[in-house]
């Protein structure tokens, strides 16, 4: 056999063999996140394919597979994310449960974002980088400094707006456009 096409061939069942195992571990809840179980039953099962593929073809060519083993891994931990939390995906779960009587606008901003506002606000001021005063929060120096590294990396990339649907064409994010 080509030690090229040897090389894919692990690659791929590599790959193969971290998906089932993903598919197992994912359905235990752990003490650490999904994704960096992924990453490192990912790293786990790549470590191991390695020596067995070295075992059963000697010289083959390790980066063949290695970059479709990896790339492979990078596409599923893509749409593992994408879909992980994705609140859009959870609002369109529910207004196809509620059919044809739909959400009102005021119950979705209640249920989903208020809730991860409140989140994302608590993860910054446990950061160091916001602090509750009274019925305001405010950026600390820390906080100060991670924001002009961002609008940096921003400018590097050439990001003019955030979100995922930028362009003239994007939809509006004000609910009461919504609600018309």
């Amino acid at each position: 056999m080509n030690m090229a096409i040897a090389s894919f061939l692990w690659g791929f069942v590599g790959f193969t063999v971290f998906f089932g195992a993903a598919l197992i571990v994912l359905r235990y809840r752990g003490e650490a996140a999904p994704v960096p179980r992924l990453a490192l039953l990912g790293l786990f099962v790549h470590g191991l394919s390695i020596p067995v593929a070295s075992l059963v073809h000697a010289g083959m060519n390790y980066w063949y597979g290695a970059a479709l083993y990896w790339f492979l891994f990078n596409s599923f931990l893509f749409v593992f994310s994408a879909v992980y939390k994705s609140v859009s995906l959870r609002i369109l779960w529910e207004l196809d449960r509620a059919g044809a009587n739909g959400i009102p606008v005021a119950d979705i901003t209640a249920r989903y974002v208020a809730p991860l506002f409140h989140e994302r606000i608590a993860i910054l001021v446990q950061g160091g980088m916001a602090h509750a005063d009274h019925d305001r929060f405010q950026i600390t120096a820390k906080g100060s400094v991670w924001a002009n590294r961002f609008a940096l990396v921003q400018r590097i990339f050439g990001v003019t707006r955030g979100g995922l649907y930028g362009g003239t064409n994007a939809p509006s994010r004000r609910t009461e456009d919504l609600a018309a």
